[in-house]
């Protein structure tokens, strides 16, 4: 049925963009890389074969560290993807069960806990966000012009 639900929306001409292998491993993220997806949210239980099907479709994987914390969660393969070539993006996942509205505090968890660099962790905030939603042409960096 999601996959009837993402095509839909797709034949819509909306891009595709969902959270996906949050709390247990659903072939979310090989189910959006099939279909071209944008963006994956969450991903804390994607499989290897996930990964490898995000950075081959060139899915954005967008991480949200509060979520996994404050939640308890395990983190999502954060390592793994970029050294696959999963293009990653960071955000909030601000809402009741993930109170926070600070990027410092997102991007100092991703480096804390998901082993980000810092430089990795400013890209994902920035212009990786921009791209997971498909703004990254005008947004998300600053540019000599």
């Amino acid at each position: 049925n999601s996959q009837r639900i993402l095509m839909a929306g797709k034949e819509a001409g909306l891009a595709i963009n969902f959270h996906g292998d949050e709390l247990h491993p659903m072939g979310g993220a090989e189910l959006g890389a099939s279909l071209g997806a944008r963006a994956i949210s969450h991903l804390e239980e994607i499989s290897e074969e996930g990964i490898e099907a995000m950075a081959e479709a060139g899915t954005v994987a967008v991480l949200l560290p509060t979520t996994a914390y404050i939640l308890r969660l395990k983190n999502p393969p954060a390592r793994r993807m970029i050294e696959k070539g999963v293009a990653v993006a960071l955000g909030s996942d601000f809402n009741p069960n993930a109170h926070c509205l600070s990027m410092p505090m997102v991007m100092h968890l991703a480096c804390v806990n998901m082993r980000f660099t810092m430089p990795e962790a400013l890209v994902a905030a920035t212009l990786n966000a921009a791209a997971s939603m498909g703004r990254s042409d005008v947004l998300g960096s600053l540019e000599k012009g």
